[in-house]
């Protein structure tokens, strides 16, 4: 490149002309320029947040031995390129239920038309991919040769110190090859439906240069008055008049949008770049002890009254030499952020949305309008140019601590990385989520307000691991999936007066010492559901049931337990074999427990439904637990392969009343052992922390998903520091909330990150969930008349047109 960029940038040019790289070597991992450089890069997730431990790991990036005149260059792109995510739900989800499938394809279809519009009016974020990328270049002694082994041995340990620096700052880099950089800057400049990068076909050939492969049949870079074309794409470029003296990740952060509402900010797709350019130290440090020098005469002098601005310099001069006599290296660096919109009309809009945004959280930002195409190259990846460091008077000088700040790589968390689940940043990006993504467990507990969309969020938990081959039990008590399990068509069994259900819990026993604490926790419900028994009761029980065993090994009953609990001399002993009567087969809920065990879990959904029961909480417990237990045992009959998901809703009192914590922990921590979850809801943290079970199940539960909360519910947490979030992930959550019929948002704790994402459905899948009375009736109606569930949900839509 050279200067004819600048004297013929109104001019159409070709790709190859702008773009220096010419070749990648597999080998090293390194690419060679035609303007005298070679270099090497990095694509990676952006960090979901970053404090001062992350500067000063980042620090070490500039202490390295660079040549005079080297680059480094880091963008942060809001790329529309989802479709790897999308083509791996497709290949997670193979389901052949009709229903699932067009909630699926649906679901894709709203996911892809919001990469390049918004989906809602009240999320106004394109769909996104946040990627951060690092490119390195260093120059050649001879600009027009070869690199010597000698500067190719000093680039690759270059390139290693900054991928170490990197992963200790919590990146996972990728090296950037040769097709990866053409999928990456083909995201910046071609932007037709038919671009390279849009399918996972590779396309670079290695017997030509790699800037002759850039352009596209389809597409065109051209530049007017106005600025540049990217075939029908509109780029306009904005940059700061000055740097801030005072700066953090998070600000840099912000430019992206307010993280706390996603309100405002850069709703479509762009990027912010860094170019840092490297000089000679010594050289620069004399420049700028004599620019020093002067500012100082006159900000003292009557020039001050004529130049206010005089002062600025002076503050911006002190921090650079603070920074140099704390032993910092000299740099210059230019920042700016490009703006993608689809016509001239709508770019102006975007235009003057972002420059107010920036003033509001302190950068006052110009648009580039005359320059537009050097700024575009020389934030391409490699495309830093020696001349553009003084044409384009974009560069300013600081110190290395403080250009670390202005590094664009924090950005919404993307959650754990697997597309089980998929949610939307506030901020756009997309987010995959999946239960089974813990090294501990994968019991999740879910925390929703009553009208937060915990329904919403729990069928799109069935429907999404159902339609991946998963087995999912829910225990119940309510009907709120009765609709869904007889549409895809599971079982949906209940407890009413007139059921011949029988849990008979010592048939189903495989190994009785692996399994004792958990019979053991059913019989002390049985006897025993608000009063605590003792120590000595516990340990009679455990050993009188052990004899049981022994002798009548499945065959025992209720009733064997109870009689020989009636003989014992402890009169304590004796009380529990009292207790057990309403269970024995004399009692009112004998029928229920004693007889030939007849549940069987034949299909991928089974519900559970404890409603009938109402009244008889007592009963309920006992069921429930028995039910968990009888779960655990079909885990474990299983296929290890198939991932088991337990559901347990509207059941929070049964679960936090009685003797039942043991019971608890030690079911929870069987689940992992089957590849199966446990997924606990409730509607308050307070529950959660308030019993012995509450906190059994918090304490098994790698994952946290918490929905609207009540502020007071959330300080009350937070005296008690029972969430290590910190103070800001308390504000953060505060501000969770949900918009009725849009979205609901969840925050996320997990053993992967925490972050918040909003879970937005298409109109069919809306449909699908729904538990609205108007809504079921409309499909009853309809699959009374012949029509499948996926059919008649479709005829609702078109009539509802």
């Amino acid at each position: 490149m050279g200067a004819f960029v600048y004297e013929k940038q109104l001019k159409r040019h070709t790709l190859s002309e702008l773009v220096p790289v010419e070749s990648f070597d597999e080998e090293t991992s390194l690419f060679t320029m035609a303007d005298g450089y070679i270099g090497f890069g990095f694509i990676c997730k952006p960090l979901p947040g970053g404090d001062d431990s992350i500067t000063q790991r980042l620090n070490v990036l500039f202490s390295f031995d660079y040549p005079k005149e080297s680059f480094i260059q880091v963008m942060l792109m809001g790329s529309q390129d989802i479709r790897p995510t999308l083509d791996k739900i497709k290949h997670i989800r193979d389901t052949k239920d009709e229903a699932l499938k067009q909630s699926m394809n649906n679901r894709l279809k709203m996911l892809t038309d919001g990469s390049s519009q918004a989906i809602s009016l009240h999320a106004q974020s394109f769909i996104r991919e946040y990627t951060t990328i690092f490119t390195i270049k260093v120059p050649l002694e001879k600009k027009n040769q070869l690199p010597t082994q000698h500067e190719i041995s000093a680039a690759k340990d270059l390139r290693l110190s900054f991928e170490q620096t990197l992963k200790s700052a919590g990146f996972l880099p990728q090296t950037i090859g040769a097709e990866m950089y053409l999928r990456v800057v083909g995201q910046i400049l071609h932007w037709g439906p038919s671009a390279n990068w849009r399918s996972p076909a590779p396309y670079y050939d290695d017997t030509s240069p790699i800037n002759e492969q850039l352009s596209e049949y389809d597409d065109m870079l051209q530049t007017n008055a106005n600025g540049v074309w990217l075939g029908d794409k509109r780029l306009r470029i904005l940059s700061p008049g000055r740097l801030p003296a005072q700066m953090s990740l998070q600000n840099i952060r912000r430019m992206i949008g307010d993280p706390l509402t996603g309100n405002r900010g850069i709703h479509g797709n762009f990027f912010i770049n860094l170019n840092i350019f490297i000089p000679d130290n010594a050289v620069e440090k004399q420049k700028a002890d004599k620019e020093r020098n002067v500012i100082n005469y006159q900000a003292f002098g009557p020039m001050l009254k004529f130049n206010p601005k005089l002062i600025f310099k002076k503050e911006s001069t002190d921090l650079l030499f603070k920074s140099i006599n704390d032993g910092d290296r000299i740099l210059k660096v230019k920042l700016c952020v490009g703006l993608f919109t689809d016509s001239l009309g709508q770019s102006e809009t975007r235009l003057t949305e972002a420059q107010t945004y920036f003033s509001e959280i302190g950068w006052a930002m110009k648009e580039d309008k005359f320059i537009t195409l050097p700024m575009l190259v020389n934030s391409i990846p490699f495309c830093a140019d020696l001349q553009a460091v003084k044409f384009l008077q974009r560069y300013k000088r600081c110190g290395s601590k403080h250009a670390v700040e202005f590094l664009p790589i924090v950005a919404d968390w993307s959650g754990t990385g697997t597309p089980q689940l998929t949610f939307i940043s506030r901020g756009g990006q997309i987010m995959n989520m999946d239960i089974f993504d813990s090294n501990t467990n994968y019991n999740t507990c879910v925390v929703a307000a009553s009208g937060s969309g915990k329904s919403f969020l729990t069928n799109d938990i069935i429907t999404s691991y159902i339609s991946s081959g998963a087995k999912c039990w829910v225990i119940d008590i309510g009907r709120s999936y009765e609709k869904l399990t007889k549409m895809i068509g599971g079982d949906f069994v209940e407890f009413g007066e007139d059921s011949e259900i029988c849990l008979n819990p010592f048939q189903i026993i495989k190994n009785y010492n692996e399994e004792a604490d958990m019979l053991v926790g059913i019989i002390v419900s049985m006897a025993a559901m608000e009063d605590k028994l003792s120590d000595l009761q516990h340990a009679r029980l455990r050993s009188i049931l052990k004899e049981l065993w022994d002798e009548h090994e499945s065959s025992m009953t209720v009733d064997l337990v109870a009689n020989k609990l009636l003989e014992d001399e402890d009169r304590r002993v004796v009380d529990m074999g009292h207790q057990l009567f309403a269970f024995t087969t004399q009692g009112e809920y004998g029928r229920f427990f004693n007889g030939v065990n007849n549940v069987n879990f034949n299909k991928s959904l089974t519900c559970l439904e404890l409603e009938e029961l109402k009244g008889r909480s007592h009963l309920q417990q006992v069921v429930l637990l028995i039910l968990i237990y009888q779960i655990q045992q079909a885990m474990y009959l299983g296929n290890r392969d198939q991932r088991k998901i337990l559901i347990i809703d509207e059941a929070w009192d049964l679960l936090a009343k009685g003797n039942i914590a043991r019971f608890i922990e030690t079911g929870y921590r069987r689940f992992r052992k089957y590849n199966g979850a446990a997924i606990t809801i409730t509607q308050s943290l307070n529950d959660l922390y308030n019993s012995p079970s509450g906190i059994a199940i918090a304490e098994n539960s790698a994952n946290l998903y918490l929905l609207y909360q009540k502020p007071e519910t959330i300080e009350s947490i937070k005296r008690q520091n029972r969430l290590m979030i910190g103070e800001g992930g308390y504000t953060f959550l505060k501000s969770v909330h949900t918009v009725t019929g849009q979205y609901s948002e969840i925050f996320f704790v997990t053993s992967y990150g925490v972050g918040i994402g909003r879970l937005m459905v298409d109109k069919y899948t809306k449909l699908l969930y729904s538990t609205h009375p108007n809504d079921i009736k409309k499909i009853a109606e309809r699959t009374n008349r012949g029509m499948t569930t996926a059919e008649a949900i479709e005829d609702i839509l078109l009539s509802d047109e």
